[in-house]
């Protein structure tokens, strides 16, 4: 940025006092956050929200400090670095508001009047805060969590509509998030989720790459770097550099939900056909194409039972094993009756493969697990498979609502179930249209009444400390070389 050694003072002064106004405004944006948190205490809309709410209000406390400490150091600064000083604190401004409204739109979808959609975010929240605790859990017992993983909030839920991606996408903290160095995840759901509960079995997928950011780990690379350990080829690591998270969080998914999260997937992929694999040279894919995703979800469910971790004298279920390994079949000789036509020579390589990979990923230590596995972040039990069979069949497709206590992450599960049930029970359009709504009526029902935590979530001992350092690290980026005000 070119140096002025001279400042027209009519210029200097009208530029403070702009800056003046913009930070006076900004300082009055904690208030606003702590109207959220009042909703919160009153146990209104946002009860559920209110350690989240404390991590932003933490967050941009820290910035507006760091803002008037950049106020002062310009008030005093020779018109030598005047505008660069500035620039700096009108870029910051400027991040500042831009966190304050990303995470305004999504709490202010809560305390609208929209009632249906209002409900299903609670119960979406409900089922994403107890699929990423079961994960956090397990990652306690084997004392995985760092410190600044047990100050990360679970994620925020937010409905949206995007022609261009009509898929979830999560908003991670660190990489590929909107702004980087959030204090929470967002999932953005689109609006046509909420036409039935048991979709929410995405936000078993979804919370997997929150996680993923969490640990800092880069499973490409991960691929990459172990390749020659289970003989994958080099003509085709590309590709599966290219997948490696997508197949990851597909196999958290059924670790976390059990197998119908394969079921709910292969709902969602016939309508995109087989794919293709393209031309690595003309952009890549995070996705494998859905000829291949199902065949490598079933693969890893065949291994469900059989390889998931319990103690020594424990065990595999064979009941459980022999389950899931008729099931993977089934599902497998679904998608090749349904891809019959489709010329599979180009896929075959890749099929041979994906044992391997899956090895790599799911069953290969971690460093950034302190070389725990992947497997062993979540353990789909017999025992919660038995649960969810019950459920399905008492107080979801029977409404026996006062069933028994099922968490939210296993509900969806269960919904599922019900709903595979439904649809093979033969009945005309109409009977079966009337009970698969009362069937998404019950699940809501089921999630509202077991929910994941009661009451307000508070942060943890230390969690300000780590928040202040993120807001610090967040107040340091540099701003661009040329920025464009209007357009």
């Amino acid at each position: 940025m070119p140096v002025q050694a001279t400042l027209p003072d009519e210029l200097k002064w009208s530029t403070l006092q702009t800056l003046q106004q913009r930070l006076a405004a900004a300082r009055r944006l904690p208030d606003q956050v702590a109207a959220w948190r009042r909703h919160a205490e009153a146990q209104g809309a946002l009860a559920q929200h209110q350690s989240q709410i404390d991590a932003l209000q933490s967050f941009l406390t820290t910035l507006l400090a760091l803002l008037t400490a950049q106020w002062n150091e310009l008030q005093a600064a020779p018109d030598a670095v005047f505008l660069a000083r500035a620039g700096d604190l009108q870029f910051l401004l400027r991040r500042v508001y831009g966190v304050w409204r990303f995470y305004k739109e999504r709490f202010d979808q809560r305390l609208g009047t929209d009632e249906p959609y209002n409900r299903f975010l609670f119960v979406a929240d409900e089922v994403a805060w107890s699929t990423y605790r079961a994960v956090i859990e397990q990652a306690t017992y084997r004392q995985l969590v760092t410190d600044p993983l047990k100050f990360k909030q679970p994620p925020l839920l937010h409905l949206f509509d995007d022609p261009q991606n009509p898929s979830p996408v999560t908003r991670r903290r660190v990489r590929h998030a909107v702004i980087p160095g959030l204090p929470v995840h967002v999932i953005d759901l689109p609006y046509a989720e909420t036409a039935s509960a048991w979709g929410l079995l995405a936000l078993h997928h979804e919370v997997a790459h929150g996680l993923v950011a969490d640990w800092e780990i880069d499973l490409g690379r991960h691929v990459l770097t172990r390749a020659k350990e289970v003989d994958l080829a080099p003509t085709r690591l590309t590709w599966w550099f290219s997948w490696a998270e997508e197949i990851f969080a597909d196999c958290l998914a059924i670790l976390l939900a059990g197998p119908p999260f394969l079921r709910e997937l292969m709902d969602v992929l016939v309508p995109l056909g087989a794919g293709k694999l393209g031309d690595p040279d003309k952009g890549l894919s995070p996705h494998p194409p859905p000829y291949l995703r199902i065949p490598l979800g079933a693969a890893f469910l065949r291994t469900l039972e059989a390889k998931r971790p319990r103690t020594a004298q424990e065990k595999p279920v064979t009941a459980a094993d022999q389950h899931y390994r008729a099931l993977a079949d089934g599902a497998v000789a679904t998608w090749q009756t349904l891809h019959a036509a489709v010329d599979a020579t180009p896929f075959q390589p890749y099929l041979a493969e994906m044992e391997a990979v899956l090895t790599l990923l799911i069953d290969t230590a971690l460093p950034q697990l302190q070389n725990h596995t992947a497997r062993q972040l979540g353990a789909f039990t017999p025992a919660e498979l038995r649960q969810i069979t019950r459920v399905a069949k008492n107080h979801l497709v029977e409404g026996e609502r006062a069933g028994e206590a099922i968490t939210p992450r296993l509900t969806v599960s269960a919904a599922r179930l019900a709903f595979d049930q439904l649809c093979s029970d033969g009945v005309d359009a109409a009977t079966l249209a009337a009970r698969v709504a009362a069937l998404h009526e019950s699940t809501l029902a089921t999630v509202e009444a077991n929910p994941a935590q009661q009451g307000t979530r508070a942060l943890v001992p230390g969690e300000p400390a780590f928040l202040e350092r993120l807001a610090d690290a967040f107040a340091r980026q540099a701003r661009p070389e040329e920025e464009t005000p209007w357009e």
